[in-house]
């Protein structure tokens, strides 16, 4: 065995590794295609999940097969520009194969697959990384990464170099003559139907012709592009069709509430679903007592965002670029005509309620172009239920949120509500012990586990639907509302599995207290806001309008079509032949929250306090949801040696005569706060030893009382952010070490509610001062 070990050890000396690297030099085109149509095939494995689905793709499709294997080549030429050219093509491989291994892992959790547009919006997701990847999962990513650059950096130091001269002008030259002719074969390919330049389902289109195509696709087509038949004479002629048959707008002004239901659909839609009973009972009720009917929506399983700019908008999807997010792009530099400012110009109130992050999809930047007054965000929530997984926080908060924004005026009142708790992902296991509603009829059991757990998730949004019409119908306002599902679930549903035998079509149900007729019909998501304006009887807005004036045309007319395309590109892309005295609408200084953080006095609790605070919680004698100063009222007669040692309390402010108005909006001066110095923290009689340990355990802190604090508050002292300890929605508190030289004179505390690195809104600054003497360094 050794001497066989010797022998090849051998010839491996004695082989000509020079005569290889000229053959491989002289054939590199070849066997850098061969590397192209390997790492397309890797990619097609593990998009599709498997390795024989990417051979059927390979073969039943070659063509499509060589044709993305071509774009990867392409990209390849870049290596004869440098001499390290291993290092280079390890590097691109890398790349590619990165990009098609995300798409299959986005696939494992959604039906909608990676592209361009997703790329955008990893911030967010790392903002939210608890609600789709674990903290371990993002870690290995992470050091994965980093391993992979540092490799390739030696690599590029220490690896193989091309011995022979690099002509830079041939190869420049090549690679310039490729990207030129890749567009031809692309058009040639359309022409003869090899692929295709629009893709009505983004799934389908990435199975039907390639990972590689699909996402080079999303990265080239962004935007509109410009109809060929864009002119100022052919946009007044739509405008004026448009006005000979638009009514003029009624008087009455009705609340309007339009409630995105997240992944909502009719569970009975889906073919194999047995329920033990029914699991939306009052949708269901809704759905025959009012205007309602199926949606077509242009996302499957994920994409929110899009479903909803057309509704808020009125515009559709198709005219847009592969799998883009108009909320990232076009929608990042100007402000766009919507249901919001047409309201808002209207005179009415215009408000966003969701129970999730302010940032995602850049929402809170989109809805300020959209003409948004307010956005009530999850930061500005002290949200107390989580659904089972502990990722998405309940519906029923969204009652009593939209309640404040209707609230803030007199004025009727334009409310956009986003829910959350229907969103996926479904786990397989079971979950709910003891479920409300139990659901048989899929293939497996953790299919049936996973339906089950989503058809809960219905079954509590159903409930809120109910309490939320209550409490609207409690105002006694005339109020028109509308619920609508924003996609399938992400659930390897297929079109066959469908009562409408369509992946795009969800429901939308109303809800109104004031006996508007009964209109059931099929809209687009782009057309469902025209139909309940049409029905009360507002009629501006020039896409509205134009829907309102075309409403019993096909959604599919060309004509119709044309038109909607032409208004679109000349608001968002062209000259604003639209608006002759210029756009109307504009951007607003959109407020994050409709009730203000507060801060209204401070307290030092020293090491003995905070250990008799702590332990009371432990033991659950401290309630979450009490007002300001129930800790001491919870602890009373708990601990005996309870100190009261406050910097400021609700007592002393009353005794110098500030009253917590004056607080609230001034905060406190230095010389009010040095007015109770004489008032020094009593020390317990414990043992030098004893104390230290206590100290490091429950060190000395800060409680800051106030108003609105949310688990997304966070302390500010001289402009400093130190770690923040929410308690409850009137008391945080932050450990008084970590205050800068807090007894060098007067300090300034501001509370953010952050989202993110973002501060959404801030309390006023509050002033105060501390001192040596009575408060002891740790």
């Amino acid at each position: 065995m050794r001497s066989m070990i010797h022998k090849l050890l051998n010839k491996i000396k004695q082989f000509d590794q020079t005569k290889l690297c000229a053959t491989m030099n002289r054939y590199s085109l070849i066997l850098q295609f061969v590397l192209s149509c390997l790492i397309c095939f890797v990619i097609e494995a593990a998009s599709r999940h498997s390795v024989l689905k990417a051979l059927l793709f390979m073969h039943e499709k070659t063509t499509v097969f060589l044709y993305n294997s071509l774009i990867v080549f392409v990209t390849f030429l870049v290596v004869y520009l440098f001499k390290r050219r291993m290092q280079m093509r390890i590097t691109l491989s890398a790349i590619w194969l990165f990009l098609g291994i995300v798409n299959g892992c986005v696939l494992a959790a959604r039906v909608t697959p990676f592209n361009f547009a997703d790329i955008k919006l990893v911030g967010d997701l790392f903002a939210m990384k608890s609600n789709y990847f674990s903290n371990t999962q993002a870690a290995l990513v992470i050091i994965g990464v980093l391993l992979f650059i540092v490799l390739d950096v030696l690599l590029f130091v220490k690896g193989p170099s091309y011995k022979g001269n690099v002509h830079y002008f041939l190869a420049a030259g090549s690679i310039f003559a490729c990207f030129i002719i890749i567009p031809m074969v692309t058009e040639a390919a359309v022409s003869n139907n090899i692929v295709s330049d629009y893709f009505e389902n983004i799934a389908d289109g990435y199975k039907d012709y390639g990972f590689v195509y699909g996402f080079s696709t999303s990265v080239v087509d962004r935007g509109m592009s410009k109809p060929e038949t864009y002119s100022e004479e052919n946009v007044e002629k739509i405008l004026k069709d448009t006005e000979e048959k638009t009514p003029e707008t009624n008087t009455k002004k009705p609340n309007v509430i339009c409630v995105l239901l997240e992944s909502f659909i009719d569970p009975y839609d889906v073919n194999f679903l047995k329920m033990s009973k029914d699991p939306i009972p009052t949708f269901h009720n809704l759905e025959r007592r009012f205007t309602s009917g199926y949606l077509e929506v242009p996302v499957v399983g994920a994409g929110t965002a899009n479903t909803e700019f057309e509704m808020l908008t009125g515009m559709s999807m198709r005219y847009f670029g592969t799998g883009e997010y108009p909320y990232k792009t076009v929608l990042k530099q100007k402000p766009c005509e919507s249901t919001a400012n047409i309201f808002h110009n209207l005179g009415y109130g215009t408000h966003v309620v969701h129970n999730n992050t302010a940032k995602f999809y850049s929402r809170n930047n989109a809805f300020a172009k959209m003409g948004f007054d307010t956005f009530t965000s999850k930061e500005m929530m002290n949200v107390q239920e989580y659904t089972p997984l502990g990722t998405w926080a309940k519906d029923e908060i969204l009652i009593s949120e939209v309640k404040k924004a209707m609230d803030l005026t007199e004025a009727p009142d334009y409310v956009y509500t986003i829910t959350v708790q229907g969103h996926g992902a479904y786990p397989e296991e079971k979950i709910i012990e003891n479920p409300e509603i139990t659901v048989t009829g899929a293939d497996s059991e953790e299919a049936n586990n996973a339906w089950e757990y989503y058809v809960n998730m219905l079954h509590e949004v159903d409930t809120f639907i109910k309490d939320f019409t209550t409490m609207l119908d409690e105002r006694g306002e005339d109020t028109v509302v509308v619920f609508f599902g924003d996609h399938l679930p992400s659930m390897n549903l297929e079109s066959g599995d469908m009562r409408e035998n369509s992946l795009f079509h969800t429901k939308y149900i109303t809800w109104n207290n004031f006996d508007l007729p009964v209109e059931n019909e099929q809209v687009t998501s782009y057309q469902l806001m025209s139909k309940i304006m049409d029905q009360i009887g507002i009629h501006d807005g020039n896409i509205i309008s134009y829907h309102q004036a075309n409403k019993d045309v096909n959604p599919q007319d060309e004509a119709y079509q044309q038109g909607l395309e032409l208004l679109q590109y000349d608001i968002l892309y062209g000259k604003n032949y639209l608006y002759k005295d210029g756009n109307p609408y504009s951007e607003t200084e959109i407020e994050i929250g409709v009730e203000d953080t507060m801060v209204t006095h401070v307290e030092v609790k020293n090491e003995k306090q905070v250990e008799a605070l702590e332990l009371a919680r432990k033991q659950q004698e401290y309630d979450p949801t009490a007002e300001e100063g129930s800790i001491e009222v919870a602890l009373e007669g708990f601990v005996d040696d309870l100190l009261t040692d406050d910097l400021v309390s609700e007592n002393q402010v009353s005794q110098n005569g500030i009253s917590a108005n004056g607080i609230s909006a001034n905060g406190v001066s230095g010389n009010e706060i040095a007015n109770n110095e004489t008032q020094e923290a009593d020390t317990a009689s414990e043992t030098e030893e004893e104390s230290s340990d206590k100290k490091k355990e429950y060190p000395a802190r800060l409680y800051i009382y106030g108003r609105n604090f949310t688990p997304w508050s966070k302390v500010f002292v001289n402009d400093k952010k130190v770690a923040t300890q929410f308690i409850d929605d009137h008391t945080i508190s932050i450990k008084m070490k970590d205050i800068d030289k807090p007894d060098s004179g007067e300090n300034t505390l501001v509370v953010n509610q952050m989202g993110g690195s973002t501060i959404l809104r801030s309390s006023k600054p509050f002033t105060f001062k501390l001192t040596t003497k009575r408060i002891k360094k740790e």
